[in-house]
């Protein structure tokens, strides 16, 4: 499942598709994950990415993904929950790139 704040403007690229990706970055890619945090347009421009089953987009050389079909879609507090079932999956080798309590973390 993915939340996604209501007043987010790639909200509304979402449920139309009915699916998403679930794109895990690895410890090396900070800036990545800054970037696409800091521009809602033209986040893809210069990144390598691949359609997915689906054909949500797939970042090249991301840890893991998790690609997915909305199966419901949950209203709570100011977030929309899209609920999806996974239909294909990656895994590779290293760490997560994680992000809690507001500040970038490793595994220890």
């Amino acid at each position: 499942m993915v939340a996604i704040d209501r007043d987010c403007g790639v909200l509304s690229r979402f449920e139309p598709n009915g699916h998403y990706a679930v794109n895990i970055l690895r410890e090396a890619q900070l800036s990545l994950s800054i970037r696409f945090a800091q521009f809602p347009e033209g986040r893809f421009t210069g990144i390598e990415w691949r359609e997915g089953q689906t054909g949500s987009p797939i970042l090249d050389g991301v840890l893991a993904v998790l690609d997915c079909r909305i199966v419901q879609v949950v209203d709570t507090g100011d977030h929309r929950v899209l609920v999806g079932e996974v239909v294909d999956v990656a895994i590779g080798e290293g760490q997560p790139l994680l992000f809690f309590a507001s500040n970038y973390a490793r595994l220890k």
